[in-house]
């Protein structure tokens, strides 16, 4: 494989993991997450989702490797797949405090 290809690939699957944190839902349900774990029941309340479409979002994320899912009974229960998801979730967060002044407005505005 040339190197180009390679990194191409390679970057394709760097993509995969940013996609499962370009939608606002699938941060939600991974900051609850970071939280402990949950079922789908308890994440879809949390989040106030419905529960077909937090378990969209969660393939979604399980897919990309972020959370890892694990039979009960009846009932799934998820995690984070690893702690650097939550260092990934504050990183995202400080660099949209220090970079997007809307971000701030609202910090600001739900603090006071």
């Amino acid at each position: 494989m040339a190197v180009k290809d390679y990194k191409k690939s390679i970057f394709e699957q760097f993509a995969r993991t940013g996609k499962a944190f370009s939608n606002a839902h699938r941060i939600e349900l991974l900051e609850i997450l970071a939280q402990g774990e949950r079922t789908v029941e308890q994440l879809s309340q949390a989040a106030g989702l419905t529960v077909a479409n937090t378990s969209q979002h969660l393939q979604l994320l399980r897919n990309a490797g972020l959370v890892t899912a694990r039979k009960v009974g009846q009932y799934v229960h998820y995690n984070l797949s690893d702690d650097l998801v939550v260092d990934l979730l504050v990183a995202l967060r400080k660099l949209s405090e220090r970079h997007l002044a809307e971000v701030e407005r609202l910090v600001n505005t739900y603090l006071t």
